[in-house]
């Protein structure tokens, strides 16, 4: 049985047994692209079946990996202690699911600052442009680091909020300025994400 964890890593499947009664399931979770085997990393859970004899329950799993499920049958309304009722391992494989997640530059700008002393960064180059840099992370999701790059090179870096969306302000120079775009970058569930978006004046010249 083959089943893949949502974007909370929980995974879902079902299990047929000859009888009813209370079902205990363990999981031995060995971490993807690695040689090392986790044990213990997913709670027992008990499930009861139903008058077909199937019980369903769901484990959640920290990483992804294959898997191997025990399932040990308890007869119902019985104090026997069952022998002979514990299934062979059932090998799963936990992958990365739930809604796709993309990142989106929304339309940015810049604006001049000389009638103020130019900015001087550590690298002691004058920026004399301040821009307001934007993207936005679908579905929403709190504390996930964006990158933003303008004309190719890295100028920070800001976290996204409730709503998704990461906010930089940051200075550029000329060059940058007249690239008219930036792109936004990003890592979510070890998939990396790109958008390019505008970068135009904040006020007509």
């Amino acid at each position: 049985m083959t089943v893949t964890t949502n974007a909370l890593g929980i995974a879902s499947g079902s299990m047929t047994f000859p009888t009813a009664g209370p079902v205990s399931l363990t999981a031995t979770v060995t971490a993807a692209g690695t040689t090392c085997t986790c044990t213990n990393v997913a709670a027992p859970v008990t499930v009861t079946t139903n008058a077909l004899g199937i019980a369903s329950g769901s484990m959640t799993f920290p990483t992804a990996g294959p898997v191997s499920l025990t399932a040990t049958v308890t007869a119902a309304g019985t104090t026997c202690t069952c022998t002979n009722v514990v299934s062979l391992p059932v090998p799963i494989t936990v992958g990365v699911g739930g809604p796709a997640v993309s990142l989106q530059a929304l339309p940015s700008c810049w604006q001049g600052h000389w009638e103020h002393a130019p900015a001087t960064p550590s690298h002691g180059q004058p920026y004399p442009f301040t821009a307001t840099l934007k993207a936005q992370l679908t579905p929403a999701a709190a504390g996930v680091t964006v990158n933003f790059l303008v004309a190719g090179q890295p100028v920070g870096s800001a976290v996204t909020d409730a709503s998704g969306i990461a906010i930089l302000t940051t200075d550029l120079n000329l060059l940058q300025v007249q690239s008219g775009a930036f792109t936004a970058t990003a890592t979510v569930g070890g998939t990396p994400l790109q958008s390019t978006g505008t970068l135009l004046p904040c006020r007509p010249l």
